[in-house]
């Protein structure tokens, strides 16, 4: 029923894993496979070992590219025998009977392109579907082709973009529907190569995102269906283009007028020895718990002393968004800090990645997740900005810790999940695998939403909300190690018994008591199903468990430890740039 073709450039060894694993995972053991390649007679001897077709591909004359990567896909396509055609990169996997499951999304012969749910590994551990840039469709990647449909992708792409664009000229061009899986059907091994480093600099890839936006512009989603917009359409688009690009500039004056006059009224209102003006560049700069909450406390003067202003800040804090790579990097002379609450190695949050590394080079103090040796950086992970505030007094954290263990509340529903997203793919997996024990799960949050009660009963607190449930879907972004937010915190703290996945299987090991929650491997899930309906039909075997520690003894020194260290740090950098603050306080 199906075809497969894979391009691919002197990646023998990735593309005999991939053959390798059409062979034995497909239910057909007799599918078609198209190599399209650059002529090497290694290349053609895996394609000869694993049955598969190696065709040369044309796309280099004299040792110069002349065919672009989608070219030779359509060739491809078009040799194919049969009518659906799954495009695979070389460094893919696909699962065990993916092929079966396909053919029952084209039992509607309808469907015009399935896009194939990708579980990823390597550089890139992410559950996903890529989606476009316009109109919120699916990326036709690890995709299967309906070649009926007459559409082949846009050979003027070089490199990216046309994965992006072939749904919306199926949209646009035709009536067959655009499907996605529920199931991982293929595995990304994402690796970096020399290869891939060439193809993801190359200047084709502006080119590239330019030629997409100014080819989809004037065209908006109806219902499924891509349409053109119409002339008056058009032209109000475009007044509004000219208007936001003449009034850019004043509105960048206009917006830093705020912040000047709170920069002038301090100026008067307190000695300028005795002033020092802050911000904070990212995505959570307008949050309370980042102007003023947590990092303030770790500056060795009275907080009354530091004033929030984007008019020339002294010190900087930095977040991982993503107008602040060139901001960071800028040299000055101001005290720069920079934290995130997200993962800096996965594409749930794009810009993230930009920030690998923690910017432990560009910046004066570096707070992050990741287990990093340098004299700049400490591990200052999420959950610890949200559950424990900044105290060089041990009996404090103790405190907290001993009430994180002895609080306990009535419990009168089974499941919740509160979540604004599901872009890895986690949090649909296990609700389907929890509700097929016959347990609810009421989504209180935007994602799979089917619960009003934690804005209309509880005014939005998620604490109170989840003092109602036995259990709590508290699965992280990513699965990375030492990549622990806030969620299963939460949700200890709330009485909750936590089902969780990240933080490599063992989230912060000196800390959380791993008989106090639930950890599903979406790889063996069983363990966790089993246990996850004992506890929900036994009241005996749950209030059991429940009662365990949620944290352990060893919470406490090591919750001193990291923020003893962080306040010498911040000590010792802030009297570097403020040296006539020391001894005055």
């Amino acid at each position: 029923m199906f075809s497969i073709v894979i391009p691919t450039y002197k990646r023998d060894e990735d593309l005999e894993e991939c053959l390798k694993s059409i062979r034995e995972n497909s239910t057909d053991k007799n599918i078609e496979v198209i190599v399209l390649h650059g002529g090497f007679d290694s290349t053609a001897a895996v394609c000869e070992k694993y049955g598969a077709l190696s065709v040369l591909d044309h796309a280099r004359e004299n040792g110069k590219r002349v065919k672009s990567l989608w070219a030779i896909i359509n060739d491809g396509i078009k040799m194919a025998k049969s009518q659906y055609v799954l495009y695979l990169n070389d460094d893919c996997l696909v699962m065990p009977g993916w092929d079966t499951i396909c053919a029952k999304y084209f039992e509607d012969k309808k469907t015009g392109l399935l896009v194939c749910r990708a579980k990823g590994i390597g550089q890139d551990p992410n559950f996903r579907i890529i989606r476009t840039f316009f109109f919120d469709y699916p990326c036709a990647n690890y995709a299967i082709i309906n070649k009926e449909t007459g559409i082949l992708f846009d050979e003027h792409y070089n490199w990216y973009c046309a994965d992006a664009d072939y749904p919306l000229e199926l949209a646009y061009r035709t009536d067959y529907r655009i499907v996605e899986s529920t199931e991982d059907l293929v595995i990304h091994n994402h690796k970096i190569d020399e290869n891939r480093l060439e193809h993801d600099s190359s200047p084709h890839v502006r080119l590239d995102e330019n030629y997409h936006f100014k080819k989809w512009a004037y065209f908006k989603r109806v219902n499924n269906r891509v349409v053109k917009m119409n002339v008056v359409e058009m032209f109000i688009k475009i007044v509004k283009s000219c208007i936001k690009k003449v009034l850019r500039p004043f509105y960048r004056i206009a917006k830093k007028i705020p912040d000047s006059v709170i920069y002038l009224r301090d100026m008067i209102r307190y000695p300028f020895e005795k002033r020092i003006t802050y911000n904070v560049y990212g995505y959570s700069a307008n949050k309370d718990y980042v102007k003023n909450y947590i990092f303030l406390d770790f500056f060795p003067i009275d907080r009354k002393n530091f004033v929030l202003s984007t008019f020339h800040p002294k010190i900087q804090f930095f977040e991982p968004s993503s107008n602040n790579l060139k901001l960071i990097k800028r040299k000055t002379n101001q005290m720069k800090i920079f934290i995130t609450g997200e993962c800096l190695h996965s594409s749930v949050v794009p810009t993230a990645k930009l920030y690998e590394g923690n910017m432990i080079d560009d910046v004066d103090i570096s707070l992050g997740f990741d287990f990093i040796s340098a004299d700049n950086y400490i591990r200052y992970p999420f959950w610890l900005w949200t559950c424990f505030s900044p105290t060089r007094d041990k009996s404090v954290i103790k405190s907290k810790v001993d009430l994180f263990n002895s609080r306990s509340f009535n419990k009168t529903k089974l499941c919740a999940l509160i979540s604004s997203h599901d872009k890895s793919g986690i949090r649909g997996k296990l609700m389907n695998h929890i509700t097929s024990l016959g347990i609810p799960v009421d989504s209180a949050g935007r994602y799979a939403h089917n619960d009003d009660s934690l804005s209309t009963e509880f005014s939005d607190s998620k604490e109170k909300y989840l003092q109602q449930y036995k259990f709590n879907l508290c699965p992280e972004n990513d699965a990375y190690e030492g990549y622990v937010t806030e969620k299963i915190f939460d949700s200890l703290w709330s009485g909750c018994i936590p089902i969780y996945h990240g933080g490599e299987k063992t989230p912060e090991p000196m800390v959380l008591n791993e008989e106090a929650y639930i950890f599903f491997d979406t790889l063996n899930p069983s363990p966790a199903l089993e246990l996850i309906k004992e506890l929900a039909n036994d009241d005996e075997a749950y209030a059991k468990f429940v009662s365990a520690p949620k944290l352990k003894e060893s919470a406490t020194d090591y919750i001193y430890d990291i923020m003893d260290r962080t306040y010498l740090l911040f000590e010792k950098v802030f009297y570097k740039y403020f040296p006539e603050f020391k001894g005055r306080e």
